[in-house]
């Protein structure tokens, strides 16, 4: 009985000893109801011992709370232990851990959508400046090119008017020498 005092299975678990026909002769916790009661109806008892020596089953038939029954019949006696513990103490540890892991999931989830809205952001804008600064560039380029244009145009223009305002010197020249203007010119070159 000491011994079995000292097992701990956590909240709600029991350890009981049975005699094979169904009696149960000890429980921890004890209930003194259950003392000398027959218990042959239960799960336990219509399993074949010669096949399975020991196993795991759920039930709740005897105090009507839901257990895992880990039980096993002892070699040599007609005896058979059966250690139960509630499966919503199973479960409330579970949940308590699933409570947690999620919580610590959708902090993590929330995170990185956050830090994946700094990172759109942050791009966008970059590239909402560099398409601003490359505008800027072509306008620049478009301007420089379109003045260059314009250059090359009056260049192109002044070289002809160039050639035709020295086409007109040579014949007003000419012209000149015709009219003999070129004796003057010769003569003052005589004088000189």
């Amino acid at each position: 009985t000491n011994f079995l005092r000292n097992i701990n299975l956590g909240e709600g678990g029991t350890v009981t000893v049975f005699r094979t026909d169904g009696t149960l002769i000890l429980r921890q916790p004890m209930q003194d109801e259950f003392l000398g009661k027959t218990f042959e109806h239960l799960r336990l008892f219509s399993i074949p011992y010669d096949e399975a020596r020991s196993g795991i089953y759920e039930t709740s038939a005897i105090d009507g709370v839901k257990r895992f029954i880990a039980y096993s019949k002892l070699e040599g006696f007609s005896l058979l232990v059966a250690a139960g513990i509630p499966v919503d103490s199973i479960l409330k540890d579970w949940i308590g851990r699933l409570k947690i892991y999620s919580l610590i999931a959708i902090i993590a989830f929330f995170a990185l959508l956050g830090f994946s809205f700094l990172v759109r952001r942050t791009t966008m804008r970059e590239e909402k400046e560099k398409s601003r600064e490359l505008f800027e560039i072509n306008q620049t380029t478009l301007g420089v090119g379109h003045f260059a244009k314009k250059c090359s145009i009056i260049d192109a223009g002044a070289g002809t008017v160039g050639r035709l305002a020295i086409m007109g010197a040579e014949q007003q020249v000419a012209q000149h020498l015709a009219d003999g203007g070129g004796r003057a010119v010769g003569h003052h070159h005589d004088a000189v």
